[in-house]
């Protein structure tokens, strides 16, 4: 997640699809969560086209390879490691939200009210690069351990309250 990673010519989905990779790395689930696979979900309009596949293409975390899904319903967010929300409306971002509750999925989203609404990492733009807040009190009510590198280089803001 270095400066170099979000080359000035990297187009913004494409770093965002990086980022989704490293934040997955970086944070440790309860272990009664690990399954075969780990699960990278986009749920909405996928944004990524061919980036998300490409970066998580034969990589692994924990020794278990990644899928990339793209969900079709907000009832399929349990099945969630990480879960990307495109951009949607607060209402029925907060109701996807409220399904993520107590379940250990790091979501991720980039609206202006992701964080106040109870998501974990909001994408947000400064200066033409992608930068990331997080809201840790909602990562550890998902009962996310967050390591410090990934701490370390983003913006941490506790909203308090939120759907989760």
């Amino acid at each position: 997640m270095t400066a170099a990673a979000q080359s000035a010519r990297a187009p913004e989905y494409e770093v965002k699809a990086a980022f989704l990779y490293n934040f997955a790395k970086f944070v440790e689930w309860p272990s009664a969560s690990l399954a075969p696979s780990f699960r990278i979900c986009v749920l909405g309009r996928d944004p990524f086209g061919v980036a998300l596949s490409n970066i998580v293409q034969s990589k692994s975390i924990s020794g278990r390879p990644i899928v990339r899904v793209q969900l079709q319903s907000p009832a399929e967010v349990r099945l969630c490691h990480v879960l990307f929300i495109s951009q949607s409306d607060p209402e029925a971002l907060k109701q996807v939200l409220e399904r993520t509750r107590g379940l250990p999925v790091l979501t991720v989203g980039e609206s202006a009210d992701f964080l106040r609404l109870g998501g974990s990492i909001n994408f947000v733009l400064e200066q033409d690069r992608v930068r990331f807040e997080i809201n840790l009190e909602s990562a550890e009510r998902h009962h996310l351990k967050l390591s410090s590198k990934l701490l370390a280089v983003a913006r941490v803001v506790n909203v308090g309250g939120g759907a989760n």
